[in-house]
């Protein structure tokens, strides 16, 4: 049996799950475990329920201890890219990102649906929504939190989507988009309206804060365009907006130890922007 760890953020719990149900359509027996995950202070515990309420078919408690402590832990090895040797395996306890869409192109329907089922989205977000309708709106995220804060997230994510990346963004929607309005989400709203040169009809959410950040993802797949961060949160926001004639924008870098990794991770039509 393969079992699938889910471990991070909502960004990458969604590209673990994405992951553990491309093992199934191969046919493999597969099953996850995410109880580390709900002991999981640095973001929000497991959130695949919450957000999407969705139900894994999941190893018990005892299993899981056995199993990441066995010998049969295999860890992702090739980043960003799709291993094509994850198609032989049969047995094991998996642990990594998987963050490339090749890994669930084939099932890429099933997954946008069921990424498209968020739960409890309260009154004060579909009021909101409703004042954006016939909006040209761009969602644009940055990401700071652990990024900034933490030295291991700060040494791999950090100092990589500048405010030059913005200012190229930004004008890149500009010329191409009319009278574009920007939706600015963030864990750092303050930062944002202090550093960005936006115009006045910008809008910042600021609350869906905690348990219920999840929310921010509604938000942002509804917008007609996507600036991105170096984030999953935010690639999952673009990935998931259903408008045919999007523009989506992201750094044409992702992690400070692998420049093209940006390349990997994203869809080949999302145009990839310097950030320098």
């Amino acid at each position: 049996m393969l079992v699938v760890q889910i471990l991070g953020g909502l960004g990458n719990q969604m590209f673990q799950y994405a992951f553990y149900k491309y093992l199934k359509k191969l046919g493999k027996e597969v099953k996850a475990d995410a109880h580390v995950c709900r002991k999981y202070l640095r973001h929000h515990g497991y959130e695949l329920d919450r957000a999407f309420g969705i139900q894994l078919d999941e190893i018990t408690k005892r299993e899981s201890k056995k199993y990441r402590e066995s010998s049969e832990v295999l860890k992702e090895q090739i980043q960003f890219q799709v291993d094509p040797e994850i198609r032989n395996i049969q047995e094991g306890y998996l642990v990594g990102y998987w963050q490339n869409p090749g890994y669930f192109e084939n099932i890429a329907k099933e997954i946008k649906s069921e990424f498209s089922e968020f739960q409890k989205i309260d009154r004060r977000n579909r009021k909101f929504l409703e004042e954006l309708s016939g909006k040209n709106t761009v969602s644009l995220h940055v990401r700071r939190g652990d990024f900034v804060k933490k030295e291991s997230a700060a040494k791999s994510h950090g100092g990589i989507v500048t405010l030059q990346y913005y200012r190229n963004a930004i004008e890149y929607i500009d010329n191409r988009v009319e009278n574009p309005v920007f939706v600015v989400f963030s864990d750092d709203i303050k930062w944002c309206k202090f550093n960005l040169t936006l115009p006045e009809t910008s809008l910042f959410v600021n609350w869906n804060k905690g348990k219920k950040s999840y929310r921010d993802m509604f938000l942002m797949r509804q917008c007609h365009h996507n600036i991105i961060a170096n984030s999953s949160f935010s690639w999952w926001g673009a990935w998931l907006n259903e408008n045919m004639s999007k523009i989506v924008l992201a750094p044409n870098k992702w992690v400070n130890e692998m420049p093209r990794a940006a390349y990997e991770i994203c869809p080949k039509n999302w145009k990839k922007l310097s950030t320098s």
